[in-house]
């Protein structure tokens, strides 16, 4: 995965910028050819008793969607970048057409989630201001973002397994598998996990079925040996897995703790990726709850 300060990193999110505009015109452009047809003579009265011309108005309307789309994609580009809340505020309530506000949220994650980077505390706020000044359902979002998050991690282990032998491959499928079972109860939320299980073992079931076998007959866990960047990906993935449920109870603790030290962490270097991870599944878990 590239820097996430590279130039290669900014380069994609003038990208997404750059699209999200151009379909929100597209779709502008469309409304306004769309309404003059259909509305070609007609005039808006405010209730004031006078008269504007209602193809006035409707560019009125437009120019102010337009700008408050690039004042969003401004201050997400800055979050991105600077890991800070942006300076100004977020824009001002703006009731935005279905396609044009989930366009916007689309180009959000996007942003935020270019090179693999895991959306924050920050960005979840951020998100949620906009969806709410939009007008946006909640539910929407949270699609959004689950969609995006899923395709970060599948990436992410097709990345491992061009980089990782079978045996460590099979390690890290069984530290998988022991997250999931650290509660001792399966959440719907975990499945998806198991599909990166799969992944690693390139859906071979016998792998797959050895893999049960060990959590089944081992308290301990396996030694996994990593470089040091994959060694922090996976722990904070665990961390994730094992917090995903919404709760997080003291053999989930444990667990995290036996994590760590089995990669190498000391104390610090474990709460420096857990409590980040902690604070944003909590921030999450409050703007975005799972029906």
């Amino acid at each position: 995965m590239p820097p996430l300060g590279s130039p290669e990193i900014e380069k994609g999110r003038a990208t997404a910028v750059k699209a999200c505009k151009e379909q929100v015109n597209g779709l502008l452009e469309t409304g306004k050819e769309l309404f003059v047809s259909v509305f070609p003579i007609a005039s808006v009265s405010p209730g004031s008793g006078k008269k504007f011309d209602a193809h006035q108005v409707f560019e009125y309307k437009v120019r102010r969607i337009k700008t408050w789309v690039n004042q969003v994609m401004h201050d997400a580009v800055t979050l991105a970048a600077a890991a800070a809340a942006p300076s100004e505020l977020p824009p001002q309530e703006l009731k935005l057409p279905k396609a044009v506000a989930e366009s916007v949220v689309h180009a959000l994650v996007r942003i935020f989630t270019l090179g693999g980077r895991d959306l924050r505390d920050n960005d979840y706020y951020y998100i949620s201001d906009i969806a709410n000044a939009s007008g946006i359902d909640t539910p929407v979002v949270s699609k959004v973002i689950e969609q995006a998050q899923y395709e970060i991690r599948k990436a992410f282990f097709t990345d491992l397994l061009s980089e990782l032998d079978k045996e460590q491959c099979f390690g890290c499928a069984t530290l998988l598998m022991k997250a999931i079972q650290a509660d001792e109860a399966f959440a719907p939320a975990e499945f998806k996990y198991v599909e990166n299980i799969a992944q690693l073992l390139e859906n071979d079931q016998s792998a797959i079925e050895a893999v049960e076998r060990y959590c089944g007959e081992n308290d301990s866990l396996p030694r996994v040996f990593l470089p040091d960047d994959l060694a922090a990906y996976m722990f904070k993935y665990l961390t994730e897995i094992v917090m995903c449920d919404g709760e997080y109870d003291a053999r989930e603790s444990a667990f995290i703790k036996d994590v760590g030290r089995a990669f190498g962490f000391d104390h610090h270097r474990q709460d420096e990726v857990i409590q980040p991870v902690a604070s944003a599944l909590m921030v999450k878990a409050a703007l975005f709850p799972k029906p």
